[in-house]
């Protein structure tokens, strides 16, 4: 023990040990917050590989931004926020599937097994899931859960309903399914 002792001494780290086993005990309570403008902007350029410097972009940021969390403080979560979240999403998310549509699929970050000249009927298999899980795992960092899945499901379904060969449909279900991610509570919150 008294050759522990020294060493630490000797290497400084005293103080650090005894800060350190301090507060190892005390247990910071959990708490939960929302992300605020600055973080949601770079968070949707992080998880879409798009600029916010866009024009696109920039435009809906300009409009929306005044309904934005600045604190991250859970008060300033409502309709508002939720709307201007969907909006700005909407813009990352369109230029993300154009983007993507534009590239062979082995040039893709995203989408890599989605056939851009056939219609959402491609998604019936296990294609679905494995986009759904690319823009969960983009914009949460994690897989959706079941109740989850069913909701971007219900999204599929609901294209599908339209025309499921067309392929100009197919454009529409990613970017639904792009923008349920990043306007949803998994991505707008911070903590845990």
């Amino acid at each position: 023990m008294i050759r522990l002792n020294k060493l630490v001494l000797s290497l400084g780290l005293a103080a650090a040990l005894s800060t350190t086993f301090a507060f190892a005990a005390v247990r910071k309570p959990l708490t939960i917050g929302l992300k605020n403008f600055r973080e949601i902007i770079f968070s949707l350029e992080d998880a879409t590989g798009i600029s916010s410097k866009t024009p696109e972009v920039q435009a809906i940021y300009k409009k929306v931004f005044s309904r934005l969390p600045v604190n991250g403080d859970v008060e300033e979560l409502g309709s508002p926020t939720v709307l201007a979240l969907v909006e700005l999403s909407g813009s990352f998310c369109n230029q993300l599937v154009a983007r993507e549509a534009g590239k062979a699929s082995n040039q893709r970050k995203f989408f890599l097994f989605v056939d851009f000249a056939k219609g959402p009927d491609q998604f019936k298999s296990s294609l679905w899931p494995l986009t759904v899980k690319e823009m969960t795992n983009a914009f949460w960092q994690r897989d959706p859960m079941g109740a989850e899945m069913d909701v971007f499901t219900s999204v599929l379904e609901s294209v599908l309903k339209e025309n499921p060969t067309d392929a100009t449909k197919t454009p529409q279900a990613l970017q639904s399914a792009c923008v349920q991610a990043a306007s949803s509570l998994a991505f707008l919150t911070n903590g845990i």
